[in-house]
């Protein structure tokens, strides 16, 4: 535009310099009200700026042959929008929700869907240069209700219509300034545009809801956004609803669904192993194993379905000390393959001869979390009968269907003999 001779905003809508290359080209002026409304956006810019009392140079082309009187208003001031302004001000609006807004003139312009039913949240702040009031709004032309006496507001309005209706909500603000008149001052108050929303009540699509339990399956048609409960199980072993859309969910959650989804059941089959072993380390020193069981095809269902959403723990007690947490270490649990069930073991640390005539228990759980934010912990079912090496390894001994290598019995005659 500088280079073109345009360094105004008149010249850039009207190309008239005859030093200009092209003149009467490379100008835009396609609205009757540009005048105005250039004007009114310039002096907000040198309000924000407070550099309205600043020194100007104008630029101002002087045409040859012009009338002696000037073009009588067409409108005779009956038009009203008007540019007059009787002193300084701006302001700035923004709403942060809902989204996808135009503004003009300071003001913003918002669309929204909604549901019969939903609620219509309005969050948004104001800052203004004079003395701000506060905010109201009045839905359908109805009576102006106030919003908030600061600076931001969270509006939160029911959306009780007919499907297939429309409605407008407007806000604006208040404010205040001094004016200095015959030596009094008087406060003047004035109002001022900041947002209007247009929004639609639209029908609810209707979403199928997919229950898998074992084979059989149900569904269930409701309509999208409305809360209700998934089933309840009262099964000991229920571990939860892992759905297709990557949620794992307890029995009874509340949902609000926003799309299909199947949700299948699992069912954690989980139960201790009677008794325990006693097993080796990389050293040769005795240490006792506890055992537990799940089944296989509902641990694949949950490592598929629930990924990252459980976790096994093992507890293991000196039933004589209650909790020996010098003695005793929680080893990586190791699942060895069955054909229908998987084990996971635990062991204590190394046992010392002082440590062999004492009893031992392990509590096997899994700790559920679900994608609400809740929790739960499903323990291994049956007994979990406290043990000592002395008399595991006596009972190992006595048996006599079992043999052992030469090793491991002398270490089992060395627990019976506290060796």
């Amino acid at each position: 535009y500088i280079d073109r001779y345009q360094s105004t905003i008149y010249l850039q809508k009207f190309n008239v310099d005859s030093r200009a290359n092209h003149n009467f080209s490379y100008q835009y002026m396609a609205s009757v009200f540009g005048a105005m409304s250039e004007a009114r956006t310039l002096y907000q810019s040198f309000a924000a700026m407070d550099a309205l009392d600043a020194p100007a140079q104008f630029v101002i082309p002087v045409y040859k042959d012009m009338p002696n009187t000037p073009c009588a208003d067409p409108a005779k001031g009956s038009v009203k929008l008007t540019a007059q302004m009787p002193t300084r001000y701006t302001y700035s609006a923004q709403i942060t929700a809902p989204t996808h807004q135009a503004e003009q003139n300071g003001a913003l312009y918002l669309s929204k869907q909604l549901y019969a039913g939903e609620t219509l949240e309005i969050n948004g702040s104001v800052s203004h240069s004079y003395n701000l009031e506060g905010l109201e709004y009045t839905l359908d032309g109805g009576t102006w209700q106030s919003i908030s006496s600061g600076t931001s507001f969270q509006l939160s309005l029911p959306c009780n219509f007919s499907e297939n209706t429309s409605h407008i909500l407007v806000i604006r603000g208040g404010a205040t300034y001094d004016v200095s008149k015959n030596g009094t001052t008087q406060t003047v108050h004035t109002t001022f545009l900041y947002a209007v929303i247009y929004f639609d009540v639209i029908p609810r699509p209707n979403v199928t809801l997919t229950y898998e339990v074992g084979n059989a399956i149900s569904q269930r048609i409701c309509p999208v956004g409305i809360p209700l409960s998934l089933p309840a199980s009262d099964a000991p072993d229920f571990a939860g609803w892992c759905g297709s859309d990557g949620s794992f969910l307890p029995s009874g959650a509340e949902i609000t669904p926003q799309e299909d989804v199947t949700y299948s059941a699992i069912f954690l089959e989980y139960q201790n192993l009677e008794g325990a072993s006693i097993v080796l380390d990389s050293n040769g020193s005795p240490m006792l194993r506890f055992s537990a069981a799940v089944r296989r095809d509902a641990l694949e269902k949950l490592q598929t379905g629930a990924k990252n959403f459980y976790q096994f723990k093992v507890s293991l007690k000196n039933t004589a000390e209650s909790v020996d947490t010098e003695r005793v270490a929680f080893l990586p649990l190791g699942m060895a393959h069955g054909k229908e069930w998987m084990r996971i073991d635990a062991a204590t640390a190394p046992l010392l001869p002082a440590d062999y005539q004492t009893s031992f228990s392990a509590t096997f759980q899994i700790e559920l979390y679900y994608t609400n934010g809740t929790t739960s912990t499903l323990t291994a079912y049956g007994d979990s009968d406290a043990r000592s090496a002395h008399a595991v390894a006596a009972l190992a001994l006595a048996d006599p269907k079992a043999s052992y290598s030469q090793t491991l019995s002398e270490c089992l005659k060395a627990i019976i003999n506290d060796q």
